[in-house]
């Protein structure tokens, strides 16, 4: 574990050399990939970016006190500097290397969450309801690819007893990859959907690149996933673990009497045996079937249901994820589900939108940035959730310059949308203004879109203003 691994074995264990004879004696205490967070004692790894290349920061890092830095282009370092440069052949690999080496060393259990849409809420909630009763590292914010799971694992401390991650993906094999960085012991499958279906190719392929979760896993470990997952079968298959189902009656867990609020959700959990009212700070009924499966683990590794429960109602939802916030003079609520966008969480957000009981003079406003990555399908989703949009009696307001038309034809279609109000903006300030002059109180307003739209800015804009 780091903090007990000196610099010298370090070099062993990221297969490189000093760029000297020179070395010290010292033990790292952390590590560090951006100088602007590093800690004296940190080990750094001047990894390229798109944009940055760490190696331009080694001088900036040794002088914040880096116990050593890990390159590889030994020319941006003065060859006869005495302070500890490992030299390697690639840092990306050398950063994996060493979280591998980490979760070997440590004797904790790893659980792992792909999926579609969900990851990180899931991740959250289970995280809060093993909380209630062992130590737990979990990835943070949404570190799911080949650079934020090693960094997730390095972030493991010895005593922890589980590290919660999420495994993202946008082609073929990183699932499998990224299995093989994390080694998990138990996964878990929270969708199957049609995000990155323009990478990937088809729902079936998404499936396919999803199941080396499961294949992963050992006879010793679980697999959880929702009984009404179109591949369930194809999923359960490819493991050795037992497999858990969740969500219906007579499954390891479900709900019952879901109820969805402005700012809350509330529903009855279900074992077998007992029957609890939870609230959880996460809003949408999909959003109760992510809070299923983590009551499910809890209940696998022996909390009792008031631990599970009190895990669930203290859960913390993810920045920009169906996050309900009141506009300053608290007129109208702003719901900012922003992070990103693919047509199944597109879809329940509508839905959700259109459940919430109102006033009869207040409007529901979608404000919509698209979605991105569905190939051949981006037309044909667009124009089926502008028609769910108006059949559903939400006013729209996108932002774009393409896919707007697409989502309007859908919504036009639908005989609706005569009652309803449609507006296209190319530009977010403009979008920003139109909204604030015509939003009025009472209103309820809910932001989507892919991340490139940034809908996260405009729900700030329109609570702060």
């Amino acid at each position: 574990m780091l903090g007990k691994v000196g610099v010298k074995d370090l070099v062993e264990i990221l297969d490189g050399q000093f760029l000297n004879s020179v070395f010290s004696e010292k033990f790292p205490q952390g590590l560090s990939i951006d100088t602007r967070k590093l800690k004296k004692g940190d080990l750094f790894f001047a990894l390229r970016g798109e944009k940055v290349d760490g190696h331009q920061f080694v001088e900036e890092a040794f002088a914040l006190g880096a116990s050593a830095v890990v390159i590889d282009n030994a020319s941006v370092i003065d060859s006869t500097r005495q302070n500890d440069v490992i030299v390697v052949d690639s840092v990306i690999d050398s950063l994996q290397k060493l979280a591998i080496w980490h979760r070997e060393k440590w004797g904790g259990k790893v659980i792992a969450i792909t999926g579609s849409a969900g990851k990180t809420s899931t991740k959250n909630l289970i995280s809060s309801v093993l909380s209630q009763k062992y130590r737990v590292s979990c990835s943070p914010l949404s570190y799911n690819n080949y650079l934020g799971v090693p960094l997730s694992l390095l972030q493991i401390k010895e005593d922890d007893d589980f590290s919660v991650l999420e495994l993202g993906t946008n082609s073929s094999g990183e699932i499998a990859f990224l299995c093989d960085l994390a080694s998990p012991d138990f996964g878990v499958i929270t969708h199957i959907g049609t995000a990155h279906i323009g990478l990937l190719g088809s729902r079936e392929a998404i499936a396919k690149e999803k199941s080396a979760l499961p294949k992963s896993l050992s006879s010793s470990g679980a697999f959880f996933l929702p009984f009404d997952c179109k591949y369930f079968s194809l999923l359960a298959e490819k493991t050795s673990a037992e497999v858990i189902s969740v969500g219906r009656k007579d499954t390891f867990a479900w709900a019952e009497e879901v109820k969805v609020f402005s700012e809350f959700s509330q529903f009855f959990l279900c074992f077998q045996e007992r029957r609890e009212e939870v609230q959880i700070r996460f809003l949408g009924k999909h959003m109760v079937g992510n809070a299923v499966l983590a009551a499910a683990i809890g209940q696998f590794f022996n909390l009792n249901i008031k631990q599970v429960v009190k895990g669930l109602s203290s859960a913390i939802c993810p920045s920009s994820r169906m996050q309900a916030f009141r506009s300053c003079q608290g007129e109208f609520l702003v719901f900012d589900d922003g992070y990103n966008a693919s047509p199944d969480s597109v879809k329940e957000a509508i839905l959700f939108l259109a459940d919430l009981d109102s006033s009869p003079m207040a409007k529901k406003w979608f404000i919509f940035g698209g979605m991105g990555e569905l190939g051949k399908q981006e037309k044909e989703e667009h124009y089926r959730l502008g028609l769910l949009a108006a059949e559903k009696g939400l006013n729209s307001v996108l932002l774009g310059k393409n896919k707007e038309k697409d989502f309007t034809s859908g919504f036009s279609e639908s005989e609706k949308s005569q009652d309803l109000i449609i507006k296209c903006f190319s530009h977010r300030k403009n979008l920003i203004d139109w909204l604030l002059k015509n939003v009025s109180k009472g209103d309820f307003v809910l932001c989507k879109g892919q991340r490139i739209s940034q809908m996260d800015k405009v729900a700030l804009a329109l609570v702060e203003n």
